[in-house]
């Protein structure tokens, strides 16, 4: 944690001053598990403010790996929906460029598993589909699927 700050406070620091510097102490590549899994009960409670997305995903590719980690780590653990929701959607809009997380789907689950190596990962199915947001979310990760697996995409994905 940066000084007596608490991580939610060092995140809307950074977001508020554009300075993704101040995740690199968050996300750090040492934490254990058990310390990922705390900092994603804590990560999930924070909401983002809609003019804070553009740079989050922009962060996603930033020149300093460290940087790009955590702010992957850092969508990745977020609970607030609207954010997943935008940048999945402007994932999915994504070419030629690494995709920065792995997509994947259960065809026999009707699930999409998203990951990112060494951080518990999170799924989406479509059996939530009936919810707005969470449909929205599906457009989005099956846009993504589909995009890099072309020749396996499920009769009732909507791309």
């Amino acid at each position: 944690m940066a000084g007596k700050q608490t991580i939610e406070e060092t995140i809307r620091r950074a977001l508020e001053s554009q300075s993704p510097e101040m995740l690199k102490g968050l996300f750090k590549p040492s934490l254990s598990w058990d310390e990922m899994l705390e900092l994603r009960e804590r990560v999930s409670r924070i909401t983002i403010e809609p003019q804070h997305y553009s740079p989050i995903f922009d962060w996603l590719w930033h020149p300093d790996p460290l940087i790009a980690r955590a702010a992957r780590i850092f969508v990745h653990f977020g609970g607030d929906q609207n954010l997943h929701i935008e940048i999945f959607t402007r994932l999915a809009q994504v070419v030629g460029r690494e995709m920065p997380f792995v997509v994947s789907y259960d065809v026999g689950e009707k699930e999409f598993s998203v990951d990112l190596p060494g951080v518990p990962g999170w799924g989406v199915s479509h059996y939530g589909r009936d919810n707005p947001d969470t449909d929205r979310l599906l457009k989005a990760l099956e846009r993504i699927y589909a995009n890099a697996h072309p020749t396996m995409i499920p009769p009732y994905f909507r791309t």
